[in-house]
């Protein structure tokens, strides 16, 4: 299922989607949060339960640059810098263990001057951190859903060129090569990644 991110008639449209095969879907990642700035509610319990009705086996992935803007939120003006850092941090660790005990510490950094602000990050944990259970490799995939948002642009971007097509056959010849892009650019970032961190012989 693809739906605009502003779309009000998000987490019901998982009602519409017949439900699917355990082994299909293991993750979802999304912007959904408490409060939308969109000037309307979506609740954490029903976005999760309506997943979990929906695609059995799945877990959920709050996209890491949506839930930035979420903490600035609620963290004094003067402090962001220094939470933001601390955050991001988070993401900077080499194995899943690294990055939970990253966010231990930095939640009782908080505890004492921000309790606010550590409360928040409490709460966040299971859903911002469900990246961990993957592959270090493709973290980058799917700690955040900007890269499917800039796939999503550059579909509708190829398309809006052609205007109109012969047939659905045509459609998805093109949606394919694009896809197919995507991932030789992903897989290449990777490689590249690998390469660096490569230790140089001695």
């Amino acid at each position: 299922m693809v739906t605009a991110p502003e779309a009000k008639d998000n987490v019901s449209g998982f009602d519409r989607m017949p439900p699917q095969p355990v082994s299909t879907i293991v993750l979802t990642v999304s912007r959904m949060h408490l409060k939308l700035a969109h000037g309307w509610r979506a609740e954490h319990g029903g976005l999760v339960s309506a997943i979990g009705a929906t695609l059995p086996g799945a877990s959920w992935q709050r996209c890491r640059t949506h839930y930035s803007t979420n903490l600035m939120a609620v963290t004094p003006k003067a402090s962001w810098p220094w939470v933001k850092t601390l955050l991001h941090s988070v993401f900077d660790q080499p194995d899943a263990d690294s990055v939970h005990a990253q966010y231990d510490r930095i939640i009782n950094a908080l505890a004492e001057k921000l309790p606010k602000v550590a409360d928040h990050l409490d709460a966040a944990r299971s859903d911002l951190l469900a990246f961990t259970a993957f592959p270090k490799q493709i973290w980058e995939q799917i700690w955040s859903n900007n890269p499917q948002e800039s796939l999503n642009k550059e579909i509708r971007r190829r398309t809006d060129v052609v205007g109109i097509f012969p047939d659905r056959t045509a459609l998805i010849r093109l949606v394919g090569a694009v896809l197919a892009e995507q991932h030789d650019e992903w897989i290449e970032g990777r490689r590249s990644r690998s390469r660096r961190a490569r230790p140089f012989p001695r």
